[in-house]
Protein backbone atom coordinates (compact mmCIF):
# COMPACT_ATOMS: atom_id res chain seq x y z
CA UNK A 1 0.00 0.00 0.00
CA UNK A 2 1.62 3.28 -0.89
CA UNK A 3 2.25 6.20 1.75
CA UNK A 4 0.05 9.03 2.01
CA UNK A 5 1.64 12.12 2.29
CA UNK A 6 -0.20 15.16 3.57
CA UNK A 7 0.47 18.79 1.66
CA UNK A 8 0.26 21.56 3.17
CA UNK A 9 -0.76 24.69 1.93
CA UNK A 10 -1.22 28.39 3.83
CA UNK A 11 -3.02 31.28 1.63
CA UNK A 12 -3.86 34.19 2.03
CA UNK A 13 -3.29 36.45 -1.32
CA UNK A 14 -2.84 36.12 -4.68
CA UNK A 15 -5.31 33.26 -5.34
CA UNK A 16 -4.10 32.85 -9.13
CA UNK A 17 -0.55 31.77 -7.57
CA UNK A 18 -2.73 29.12 -5.80
CA UNK A 19 -3.62 27.52 -8.06
CA UNK A 20 -0.54 26.95 -10.16
CA UNK A 21 0.58 25.66 -6.95
CA UNK A 22 -2.38 23.03 -6.04
CA UNK A 23 -2.35 22.58 -9.84
CA UNK A 24 1.93 21.14 -9.58
CA UNK A 25 0.44 18.98 -6.41
CA UNK A 26 -2.30 17.60 -9.16
CA UNK A 27 0.33 17.08 -11.52
CA UNK A 28 2.45 14.71 -9.66
CA UNK A 29 3.70 11.61 -10.81
CA UNK A 30 3.46 10.18 -7.23
CA UNK A 31 -0.23 10.36 -6.83
CA UNK A 32 -0.98 9.05 -3.00
CA UNK A 33 -1.36 12.25 -1.51
CA UNK A 34 -3.93 14.78 0.46
CA UNK A 35 -3.91 18.32 -0.28
CA UNK A 36 -4.63 20.30 2.96
CA UNK A 37 -4.96 24.24 1.99
CA UNK A 38 -5.54 26.93 4.97
CA UNK A 39 -7.06 30.12 4.03
CA UNK A 40 -5.54 32.36 6.48
CA UNK A 41 -8.57 35.28 6.62
CA UNK A 42 -8.17 36.02 2.97
CA UNK A 43 -10.28 38.90 1.89
CA UNK A 44 -10.02 37.65 -1.92
CA UNK A 45 -13.19 35.77 -3.59
CA UNK A 46 -12.54 32.06 -3.75
CA UNK A 47 -15.70 30.71 -5.02
CA UNK A 48 -14.60 30.19 -8.61
CA UNK A 49 -11.49 28.29 -7.01
CA UNK A 50 -13.62 26.01 -4.30
CA UNK A 51 -15.83 25.46 -7.11
CA UNK A 52 -12.85 24.43 -9.60
CA UNK A 53 -10.84 22.19 -6.68
CA UNK A 54 -13.25 20.93 -4.05
CA UNK A 55 -12.71 17.65 -5.24
CA UNK A 56 -9.15 17.58 -4.87
CA UNK A 57 -8.17 19.47 -1.37
CA UNK A 58 -9.20 19.68 1.75
CA UNK A 59 -10.21 23.82 2.31
CA UNK A 60 -10.55 25.35 5.49
CA UNK A 61 -10.89 28.99 6.50
CA UNK A 62 -9.46 30.56 9.84
CA UNK A 63 -9.18 34.28 11.33
CA UNK A 64 -5.86 35.68 9.93
CA UNK A 65 -2.86 35.15 12.02
CA UNK A 66 -0.32 34.23 9.73
CA UNK A 67 1.19 31.60 8.16
CA UNK A 68 3.03 30.18 10.92
CA UNK A 69 -0.38 29.42 12.42
CA UNK A 70 -1.90 28.08 9.48
CA UNK A 71 1.06 25.44 8.91
CA UNK A 72 0.48 24.21 12.37
CA UNK A 73 -3.24 23.97 11.87
CA UNK A 74 -2.24 22.13 8.71
CA UNK A 75 -0.21 19.97 10.35
CA UNK A 76 -3.15 19.36 13.17
CA UNK A 77 -5.36 18.04 10.08
CA UNK A 78 -2.68 15.87 8.43
CA UNK A 79 -3.69 12.48 7.80
CA UNK A 80 -0.66 11.48 6.02
CA UNK A 81 2.53 9.38 7.31
CA UNK A 82 4.67 12.70 6.01
CA UNK A 83 4.35 15.99 5.60
CA UNK A 84 5.21 18.25 2.60
CA UNK A 85 4.62 22.00 2.86
CA UNK A 86 4.25 24.59 0.20
CA UNK A 87 3.62 28.06 0.11
CA UNK A 88 0.74 29.02 -2.10
CA UNK A 89 3.05 31.26 -4.40
CA UNK A 90 5.51 28.14 -5.05
CA UNK A 91 5.42 25.30 -7.48
CA UNK A 92 6.71 21.92 -7.77
CA UNK A 93 7.95 20.22 -10.42
CA UNK A 94 5.97 16.55 -11.22
CA UNK A 95 8.68 14.38 -9.82
CA UNK A 96 8.86 16.40 -6.29
CA UNK A 97 7.10 13.79 -3.83
CA UNK A 98 8.35 10.33 -5.53
CA UNK A 99 12.12 11.24 -5.66
CA UNK A 100 11.92 12.88 -2.21
CA UNK A 101 9.48 10.20 -0.34
CA UNK A 102 11.91 6.79 -2.24
CA UNK A 103 14.45 8.88 -0.68
CA UNK A 104 13.21 9.13 2.55
CA UNK A 105 12.07 5.73 2.96
CA UNK A 106 15.37 3.87 0.92
CA UNK A 107 17.55 5.97 3.99
CA UNK A 108 14.75 5.82 6.85
CA UNK A 109 15.00 9.65 7.61
CA UNK A 110 12.64 12.09 9.62
CA UNK A 111 13.03 14.95 7.59
CA UNK A 112 14.70 15.87 3.99
CA UNK A 113 14.78 19.01 1.66
CA UNK A 114 15.67 19.77 -1.94
CA UNK A 115 18.08 22.19 -4.13
CA UNK A 116 15.25 24.52 -5.81
CA UNK A 117 14.89 27.54 -8.31
CA UNK A 118 14.25 30.88 -8.04
CA UNK A 119 12.25 32.63 -10.38
CA UNK A 120 10.45 35.84 -11.08
CA UNK A 121 6.81 35.93 -12.19
CA UNK A 122 7.01 38.47 -15.04
CA UNK A 123 8.84 35.86 -17.07
CA UNK A 124 8.32 32.49 -15.49
CA UNK A 125 12.47 32.36 -15.55
CA UNK A 126 14.81 30.43 -13.55
CA UNK A 127 17.84 33.21 -12.56
CA UNK A 128 19.51 31.04 -9.88
CA UNK A 129 19.31 27.45 -8.57
CA UNK A 130 20.46 27.24 -5.08
CA UNK A 131 22.94 24.22 -3.90
CA UNK A 132 21.90 22.44 -1.06
CA UNK A 133 24.17 19.29 -1.17
CA UNK A 134 26.42 20.60 2.11
CA UNK A 135 23.43 21.06 4.14
CA UNK A 136 22.96 17.65 5.49
CA UNK A 137 23.23 15.39 8.40
CA UNK A 138 23.99 17.28 12.02
CA UNK A 139 22.88 20.78 10.67
CA UNK A 140 21.65 22.36 13.92
CA UNK A 141 25.15 24.73 14.60
CA UNK A 142 24.94 25.23 10.73
CA UNK A 143 20.81 26.55 11.10
CA UNK A 144 22.03 29.25 13.64
CA UNK A 145 24.72 30.50 10.92
CA UNK A 146 23.10 30.50 7.69
CA UNK A 147 20.61 28.24 6.33
CA UNK A 148 19.21 27.46 2.46
CA UNK A 149 16.26 25.25 3.90
CA UNK A 150 13.00 26.83 1.84
CA UNK A 151 9.85 25.47 3.27
CA UNK A 152 8.53 24.18 0.17
CA UNK A 153 11.55 21.48 -0.43
CA UNK A 154 10.98 20.35 2.95
CA UNK A 155 9.20 16.77 3.59
CA UNK A 156 9.11 15.77 7.22
CA UNK A 157 7.65 12.31 9.28
CA UNK A 158 4.59 13.25 10.91
CA UNK A 159 4.82 10.93 13.67
CA UNK A 160 7.81 12.64 15.01
CA UNK A 161 5.78 16.04 14.87
CA UNK A 162 3.10 13.95 17.01
CA UNK A 163 5.52 12.49 19.56
CA UNK A 164 7.07 16.17 19.65
CA UNK A 165 3.98 18.83 19.97
CA UNK A 166 5.91 22.08 21.25
CA UNK A 167 7.86 21.79 17.21
CA UNK A 168 6.55 23.72 15.72
CA UNK A 169 6.07 26.76 13.15
CA UNK A 170 6.62 29.73 15.97
CA UNK A 171 3.38 32.15 15.51
CA UNK A 172 4.91 34.79 18.06
CA UNK A 173 7.65 35.80 14.97
CA UNK A 174 6.18 37.68 11.97
CA UNK A 175 9.45 36.17 10.36
CA UNK A 176 11.68 33.81 10.49
CA UNK A 177 9.10 31.03 11.76
CA UNK A 178 10.51 27.90 9.68
CA UNK A 179 14.04 28.96 10.79
CA UNK A 180 12.88 28.56 13.84
CA UNK A 181 11.14 25.20 13.19
CA UNK A 182 14.05 23.99 11.11
CA UNK A 183 16.40 24.74 14.12
CA UNK A 184 13.92 22.85 16.49
CA UNK A 185 14.24 19.96 14.31
CA UNK A 186 17.68 19.74 13.97
CA UNK A 187 18.02 19.57 17.71
CA UNK A 188 17.16 16.32 17.36
CA UNK A 189 17.51 14.88 13.98
CA UNK A 190 20.28 14.73 11.53
CA UNK A 191 18.58 15.70 7.65
CA UNK A 192 18.63 14.32 4.32
CA UNK A 193 19.26 16.12 1.39
CA UNK A 194 18.41 15.69 -2.23
CA UNK A 195 21.06 17.90 -4.49
CA UNK A 196 17.89 17.89 -7.39
CA UNK A 197 16.26 20.83 -8.29
CA UNK A 198 12.79 20.01 -7.86
CA UNK A 199 10.93 23.27 -6.44
CA UNK A 200 10.58 26.55 -8.03
CA UNK A 201 10.34 29.40 -5.48
CA UNK A 202 8.56 32.84 -6.26
CA UNK A 203 10.56 35.76 -5.63
CA UNK A 204 8.63 39.03 -5.42
CA UNK A 205 9.78 42.67 -5.15
CA UNK A 206 10.90 43.89 -1.70
CA UNK A 207 11.38 40.06 0.03
CA UNK A 208 11.27 40.96 3.46
CA UNK A 209 14.19 38.74 3.86
CA UNK A 210 16.31 40.92 2.59
CA UNK A 211 16.15 43.95 4.56
CA UNK A 212 19.26 44.14 7.85
CA UNK A 213 15.78 45.25 10.01
CA UNK A 214 14.44 41.76 9.79
CA UNK A 215 17.63 39.84 9.98
CA UNK A 216 18.33 41.81 13.15
CA UNK A 217 14.64 41.05 14.53
CA UNK A 218 14.96 37.47 14.01
CA UNK A 219 18.49 36.94 15.32
CA UNK A 220 16.88 38.72 18.77
CA UNK A 221 13.84 36.53 18.71
CA UNK A 222 15.88 33.75 18.65
CA UNK A 223 18.66 34.93 21.37
CA UNK A 224 14.88 35.21 23.44
CA UNK A 225 14.41 31.64 22.73
CA UNK A 226 17.87 30.20 23.08
CA UNK A 227 18.21 31.72 26.64
CA UNK A 228 14.85 30.38 27.57
CA UNK A 229 15.51 26.87 26.94
CA UNK A 230 18.98 26.37 27.12
CA UNK A 231 18.61 25.36 31.40
CA UNK A 232 17.53 22.28 30.07
CA UNK A 233 19.19 21.57 26.87
CA UNK A 234 22.73 20.46 26.52
CA UNK A 235 23.21 21.62 22.61
CA UNK A 236 22.21 25.26 23.56
CA UNK A 237 24.38 25.23 26.36
CA UNK A 238 27.48 24.30 24.88
CA UNK A 239 26.80 26.60 21.84
CA UNK A 240 30.29 28.29 20.11
CA UNK A 241 31.31 31.25 21.65
CA UNK A 242 30.98 33.36 18.52
CA UNK A 243 27.29 32.22 18.01
CA UNK A 244 26.21 33.71 21.24
CA UNK A 245 28.20 36.54 20.30
CA UNK A 246 26.79 37.16 17.29
CA UNK A 247 22.86 36.58 18.17
CA UNK A 248 23.32 38.72 21.16
CA UNK A 249 24.57 41.38 19.82
CA UNK A 250 21.96 41.44 17.40
CA UNK A 251 19.28 41.07 20.42
CA UNK A 252 21.07 44.27 21.81
CA UNK A 253 21.11 46.12 18.64
CA UNK A 254 17.72 45.26 18.21
CA UNK A 255 16.71 46.70 21.57
CA UNK A 256 18.34 50.22 20.64
CA UNK A 257 16.26 49.77 17.36
CA UNK A 258 12.99 49.60 19.14
CA UNK A 259 13.40 52.44 21.55
CA UNK A 260 14.27 54.41 19.13
CA UNK A 261 10.80 53.29 16.83
CA UNK A 262 8.91 53.59 19.92
CA UNK A 263 10.48 56.79 20.36
CA UNK A 264 9.21 57.95 16.47
CA UNK A 265 12.84 58.70 15.61
CA UNK A 266 12.72 56.73 12.71
CA UNK A 267 11.17 56.57 9.55
CA UNK A 268 11.46 53.34 7.21
CA UNK A 269 14.69 53.94 5.41
CA UNK A 270 16.51 55.66 7.98
CA UNK A 271 15.73 52.76 9.98
CA UNK A 272 17.25 50.03 7.45
CA UNK A 273 20.02 52.19 7.20
CA UNK A 274 21.12 52.03 10.61
CA UNK A 275 20.10 48.41 10.41
CA UNK A 276 22.47 47.62 7.93
CA UNK A 277 24.95 49.36 10.33
CA UNK A 278 23.79 47.72 12.86
CA UNK A 279 23.90 44.58 11.40
CA UNK A 280 27.29 44.39 9.55
CA UNK A 281 29.54 42.85 12.53
CA UNK A 282 27.14 39.80 12.90
CA UNK A 283 26.82 39.63 8.77
CA UNK A 284 30.48 39.22 8.56
CA UNK A 285 31.18 36.93 11.98
CA UNK A 286 28.14 34.75 10.58
CA UNK A 287 30.11 34.63 6.74
CA UNK A 288 33.34 34.08 7.60
CA UNK A 289 31.99 31.16 9.62
CA UNK A 290 30.01 29.61 7.09
CA UNK A 291 32.72 30.11 4.75
CA UNK A 292 35.00 27.82 7.21
CA UNK A 293 32.01 25.47 7.72
CA UNK A 294 31.25 24.51 4.36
Amino acid sequence: MEVLISVIIPFYSNIKWLKEAVDSVLNQTYQNFEIIVINDGSKENDEDFIKKYSDFIKYHKTENAGPAAARNKGIKLANGEYIAFLDSDDIWKTNKLKIQLDYMLLESLIWSHTAYELFTDHDNKTYKTIDVNHFKGDVFIPCLISSPIATPCVMVKTEFLRENPTIQFAENMRYGQDGFMWLNIARHKKLGVINESLTKVRMRGGNAALRARVYLQVKAQMWSYIKSKKEHDKRLQNLPLFIKSAYKLSYFNNRILLFLENKNCLNAGVGEFISKILYTPTFILLKLKSQNTY
